[in-house]
């Protein structure tokens, strides 16, 4: 039956922020999460990361996420070309973007 996407956790903490952190087909259950609007009304931020922007999974909904209010933070570990995204491991980032 899948995950309990109620997550009577949440609603008892009066969860408002959730940072998300997938690499490679990791992103697959987050994505089901995202697309099923279990985190509207929360700020959340998706920390994806991959090698290279070829393996980056779903890039193609990106943009539908950030509309669904996830901002969507892709990390490449391995950038080639013209990457002007983050480089590094999504870890790291995250701890980059809270010293900011």
């Amino acid at each position: 039956k899948g995950y309990d996407l109620q997550c009577e956790a949440w609603q008892e903490a009066d969860v408002s922020q959730v940072n998300i952190f997938a690499t490679g087909s990791g992103v697959a259950p987050i994505r089901a999460v995202i697309e099923s609007d279990a985190l509207r009304g929360k700020v959340s931020r998706l920390y994806i990361g991959a090698r290279t922007e070829a393996a980056m999974a779903y890039s193609d909904r990106f943009a539908t996420w950030r509309k669904r209010g996830v901002e969507v933070v892709p990390v490449l570990s391995q950038p080639e070309g013209k990457w002007d995204g983050r480089a590094g491991y999504v870890q790291d980032v995250l701890r980059e973007d809270e010293e900011r």
